[in-house]
């Protein structure tokens, strides 16, 4: 699967897609705030759109870079290890790439719902402190879609969220992953190369 050259193409063409704040609490504390499904697209401030906009051109040209330096696009498998804050590339060509890494959110594809980081409990939460800064900053601006902890969307909209955390977060890239039925939204940091046996 070439999910990181589909990164590159969706960078070009990311939108905002009309997601609804979906139903939820916030698992305690102010870290989102509950609402019931909306009916009409959330206005998207304009510091937001900013941000958004900033986040996918920095994602598309790092991601040709990396495409360029290591293969990124041709990786043939990936691994999350939470306790030590990284992701793993392995490609065809014996090249492996680690990272630091932040897990934005998660997409459930069969609900069409999006599910912050923050309010994940399979989340460690030293790998939320990116999507807390998204969060953050929607209550700075009065964000709806990243005030809540469930969004109902559809997958482009999920590219919007994290080109805006990578932004935020300075992340030198970004990659989507599968998990069985939902698909994990990750930034990743420094990019170091090493060569497999």
């Amino acid at each position: 699967m070439n999910v990181l050259r589909a990164l590159a193409m969706l960078a070009l063409v990311l939108v905002a897609s009309g997601c609804s704040a979906g139903g939820g609490s916030a698992g305690g504390g102010s870290a989102g705030r509950t609402s019931g499904p909306s009916t009409h697209p959330s206005p998207e401030p304009e510091a937001y759109r900013r941000l958004v906009d900033r986040g996918t051109e920095q994602l598309r040209l790092k991601t040709a870079a990396h495409d360029q330096l290591w293969q990124i696009g041709d990786a043939a498998a990936w691994s999350v290890d939470q306790r030590a804050g990284t992701i793993r590339f392995d490609a065809p060509n014996g090249t492996s790439a680690v990272a630091p890494v932040q897990i934005i959110g998660t997409y459930d594809t069969n609900q069409g719902t999006w599910l912050w980081s923050w309010s994940n409990t399979s989340v460690e939460p030293a790998l939320a402190l990116d999507a807390r800064r998204l969060l953050e900053f929607g209550q700075q601006h009065n964000v709806p879609d990243l005030l809540v902890r469930k969004v109902r969307c559809d997958e482009d909209h999920c590219w919007t969220f994290t080109a805006a955390a990578a932004a935020l977060g300075n992340a030198q890239g970004a990659y989507r992953g599968p998990a069985g039925d939902a698909l994990v939204f990750m930034t990743f940091g420094a990019v170091q190369l090493e060569s497999r046996p």
